[in-house]
Parts: structure tokens; C-alpha cells; sequence
């Protein structure tokens, strides 16, 4: 009888890991599929790759409780940074170093255009924001493109 429960219990754990395992596999392949079809979503760094204007607006919203006007304002510009950005990383013409100086460029144009939109209060809350994402990207070791600092 323990021998029955124990093939059993052993059985039940290699089921599972194999489900996991072919669930893991079927994400990695949805997600190279999504990859080949247009690549990353441009504009964002690290984990934040896969968002989209709208979702950028739709999490600041929820940050900074943004009016249905600077939805409209800001979608606009998260879109051209994005068209931006996804231009640059296409053009093989210049270096990895220019594109980094092209890119940096764009989020600080970006950044100004942002807080144009918002108001005060607004902008004071966006800067802690980014403080606190520029003291985790610290803490963690990495540059903002996910290397090691040296």
C-alpha cells in the first residue's frame, strides 16, 4: 500500500513537471513567434519591452490619476518615441554607441514632453518615481541597458 501511494505520489510530481515544462516551452514559442512578427515593442528598457503606449498611460494614470486629456497627450508621444526608437534600432548604418547616445536622447526629448502634459503635482510625483527606479537600477549593479557598470 505505501509502496502504491509513493509510485503514485511519484508519478503525480512527473506529470506536473512535465505540464510545466511543455507549458514553459509553448510561452518561449509564443513568445519568438511575437518576436519574429515585429520584434520587441521599442521604446522601453529591460522588462519593460513588451508595453505599449496605451499600457504605459494606462500605468501612469493609475500613478499620477491623469486626466482623459493627457491620456490623449501622452499616448501621442509614448507612439512617436516608439516609432522613434523602433527606426533606430532598424538602422545598421550606426554604431551601438550612437544608438545608446540616439536613444538616451529620445527619452530625455520624451521626458520633456511628458511633463509638459502634466501639472504640478503631477510632475512632482513623476520624479520620485524615477528616483526610485534610478536607486534599484543602482542597487541592482546594472546600467540602464542592463549591463554591468564598470
Amino acid at each position: 500500500m505505501i509502496r502504491l501511494t509513493r509510485f503514485a505520489f511519484a508519478l503525480l510530481l512527473a506529470a506536473c513537471l512535465c505540464a510545466t515544462a511543455a507549458l514553459a516551452q509553448d510561452q518561449n514559442s509564443q513568445t519568438g513567434q511575437n518576436n519574429q512578427a515585429g520584434g520587441p515593442r521599442p521604446g522601453m528598457r529591460g522588462g519593460e519591452m513588451n508595453i505599449t503606449p496605451q499600457e504605459r498611460v494606462e500605468r501612469m494614470s493609475r500613478m499620477l490619476n491623469l486626466t482623459d486629456d493627457q491620456k490623449t497627450k501622452l499616448t501621442g508621444i509614448f507612439e512617436q518615441q516608439q516609432k522613434q526608437m523602433q527606426e533606430l534600432r532598424a538602422n545598421t548604418s550606426i554604431s551601438q554607441e550612437d544608438k545608446r547616445a540616439k536613444m538616451k536622447e529620445n527619452h530625455q526629448w520624451t521626458m520633456a514632453q511628458v511633463r509638459g502634459v502634466l501639472n504640478a503635482e503631477q510632475q512632482q510625483k513623476l520624479d520620485k518615481m524615477e528616483e526610485r527606479m534610478k536607486e534599484r537600477r543602482d542597487k541592482g549593479g546594472a546600467g540602464a541597458q542592463g549591463q554591468p557598470k564598470q
